[in-house]
């Protein structure tokens, strides 16, 4: 599938295929999600405004299951986030600062029991 947008890396920003223009809108991407298969691709949904990921982005898995919600700024990860088990179940939960894991972090059994807490700081576990 191809991508509308190009990427402008001299700027950082998501422009309008073919343009310099920054876009702005609902965007609707497909990534590689796995290194053993080539062709399984992961859909990925959010808003970018003046050309940069922000707000809530949406991964969804080959099946089209919900496994990610992540909160960008200014196209870093910068926000809480929440990972999801296949069965729908959250399976992680935590923040990020800038770009790097910040804060508490906790993952959970598919039960929704809590498998264990960590601490982050500036993307360094500190515990």
């Amino acid at each position: 599938m191809e991508d509308i947008l190009d990427y402008d890396s001299h700027n950082d920003l998501w422009t309008q295929k073919g343009t310099k223009t920054p876009f702005t809108g609902m965007h609707e991407r497909y990534e590689k999600c796995s290194e053993e298969n080539e062709d399984a691709l992961c859909r990925m949904t959010g808003y970018i405004e003046n050309g940069q990921w922000t707000g809530i982005w949406k991964v969804y898995n080959v099946d089209d299951e919900i496994c990610a919600e992540l909160t960008f700024s200014k196209n870093q990860l910068h926000g809480p986030f929440k990972g999801y088990h296949p069965n729908g179940k959250v399976h992680s939960t935590g923040s990020y600062k800038n770009g790097k894991r910040d804060g508490l972090l906790t993952w959970f059994n598919e039960d929704g029991t809590i498998e264990r807490k960590e601490k982050w700081i500036e993307d360094e576990l500190v515990n």
